[in-house]
């Protein structure tokens, strides 16, 4: 029905450059359980912010080099991203949803005019966009713009499964979950949480960060405070519970520009696997313990700067977005990975 009401209308984030290389900050430990495979890497100083899986197996991307977003196909031989529409006025763009009941082809993306260190204040916009298979790949077409004028900072994203109109966004430089309507357009703040906040870190400036719904809980990383929490929400994401902290950075090390919790994403066990700056993928179990998993100082291929996590379709694997090198002379780009995570056939 949402597809039908909108199709015819056609009506985060901060730039992680690596400041230094730490063993004790910038990783959990040298070794991980599972291999990776670099899947591609960009040739030049592309940031990779995120990433969603298709129905069809490709996986989106969107990075803070141009409004562009594009797709790549990881079941093909030395793949390259492929564009899959424009969105207008946006010089960078950061997260993505897919919007329930839609059958996979309508999708929400945050961009604006990127800065570097946020964007530019009153320039980011939610598009709706409608994306099909046209000749093995994917196309899409801009659908919805829908302005948010009173903000610097749209991070993660989450559509709301019990109310397909509704997405929220991660405000991490106002410690808020913004709310916006993508078929009346209307834009508002859902709720605020001084566990949303960075918590007065001088080092990191972003708070909430990563976005996920699972159940009636709204889960979320913060960058700032170091921590992965979970929080109550109704079916309009209304605040209507306490936040609970699920787990947090491991060892004494404070939250840094090297050492932060990204974005991440659920296996189809429940583990959330979050990246984590600078080389890590961890795991999180339903009951709050807490295993490198993938990457790690010293791996091959290294993870440099892990940016966000995205689960394949069926939940068994994960792909991984990263931001490059920007110590590199000169700097490196982003890349995405694939990690197959020998899940149990009973959960």
């Amino acid at each position: 029905m949402l597809l039908r009401l909108l199709v015819p209308s056609f009506a985060r984030v901060l730039l992680w450059a690596s400041a230094a290389q730490s063993a004790e900050c910038g990783s959990i430990g040298s070794r991980a359980t599972l291999p990776a495979t670099q899947i591609f890497k960009y040739p030049d100083d592309t940031f990779l912010e995120n990433l969603h899986v298709l129905p069809s197996g490709h996986v989106l991307l969107t990075t803070f080099k141009s409004g562009n977003l594009t797709s790549i196909n990881p079941g093909v031989t030395n793949p390259t991203p492929q564009h899959v529409v424009t969105l207008d006025g946006a010089t960078g763009l950061s997260g993505i949803t897919e919007i329930p009941s839609t059958a996979g082809t309508l999708y929400a993306v945050t961009g604006g005019i990127h800065t570097g260190f946020s964007f530019q204040y009153g320039s980011l916009s939610v598009y709706v966009v409608l994306i099909v298979q046209l000749n093995g790949k994917p196309c899409g077409l801009l659908v919805n713009k829908i302005p948010y004028p009173d903000t610097a900072m749209m991070n993660g994203l989450a559509a709301i499964p019990n109310n397909p109109t509704l997405v929220l966004s991660a405000d991490s430089l106002g410690g808020r979950v913004l709310r916006i309507n993508i078929l009346t357009r209307q834009v508002d703040v859902a709720f605020s949480d001084p566990a949303l906040g960075n918590g007065g870190n001088p080092t990191m400036p972003l708070g909430i960060n990563g976005l996920k719904i699972k159940g009636n809980y709204l889960y979320f990383t913060n960058s700032g405070r170091g921590t992965y929490a979970r929080v109550q929400i109704d079916n309009f994401g209304n605040k209507v519970g306490p936040v609970q902290v699920l787990a947090t950075l491991p060892g004494s090390a404070p939250a840094s520009m090297t050492y932060a919790y990204d974005d991440f994403d659920f296996d189809r066990c429940g583990n959330a696997h979050i990246s984590l700056h600078d080389y890590d993928v961890v795991r999180v179990t339903a009951s709050g313990a807490q295993s490198l998993i993938a990457g790690g100082l010293g791996a091959s291929p290294l993870f440099e700067s892990p940016t966000a996590v995205a689960a394949s379709r069926d939940g068994n694997s994960i792909f991984v977005a990263t931001g490059g090198n920007y110590t590199a002379t000169p700097p490196t780009g982003g890349q995405v990975l694939k990690v197959n995570l020998s899940l149990p056939s009973k959960c």
